[in-house]
């Protein structure tokens, strides 16, 4: 059962009985919840009035665009793939992978830009080869020669010119990976 604040407390925090999830404040079109350790804003057209507290400081932003359904920025790859390294450490298997499809480099609007995220990804990813698990890249990214062998190695990423393909080569990525 959800926990409401008081009319005399502040408006901006609703616990909810789903695990390690918080709303945490909303309006102005959009809301932040907490899913986790990660911060996530996106709109939502009942967010009404002012937020509680602003400027959020969000890890995961939706940003709606004109005539499509939108995309999530930053990507932090970084952060992500220490998480679900993590994660899979916690499994059991013969064979552990993490792939990645991406649209692009490792970019956020702070410090998180070029070689820094570059480098952080690459670390994350050298974590990941250190606790057992195999990581390959799937992207979109035609300048992705330039950035991805230094994160991926040299033989562990794709790129792809067709969605279309895209189930071909998974199936084929994950036959290699694990014969």
């Amino acid at each position: 059962m959800a926990q409401h604040s008081t009319a005399s407390e502040t408006d901006a925090c609703v616990v909810t009985p789903i695990d390690d999830y918080e709303l945490l404040d909303f309006g102005a079109g959009r809301k932040l919840e907490r899913w986790g350790e990660y911060l996530v804003e996106y709109p939502d057209r009942l967010a009404r009035g002012e937020p509680a507290c602003r400027p959020w400081s969000a890890d995961w932003i939706y940003v709606d665009d004109v005539g499509t359904r939108g995309h999530w920025e930053p990507t932090r790859m970084g952060v992500t793939i220490r998480h679900l390294s993590h994660l899979l450490n916690e499994v059991e298997a013969r064979t552990k992978l993490l792939i990645t499809l991406s649209d692009g480099k490792p970019d956020d609007y702070d410090t998180y830009r070029g070689a820094y995220g570059i480098e952080d990804t690459r670390q994350a990813l050298i974590e990941a080869r250190r606790d057992g698990i195999h990581s390959f890249c799937i992207t979109i990214d035609t300048e992705a020669k330039d950035y991805l062998p230094h994160m991926y190695g040299a033989a562990n990423y794709t790129v792809i010119d067709e969605v279309r393909k895209l189930p071909l080569k998974v199936s084929d990525i994950y036959r290699r990976l694990t014969t």
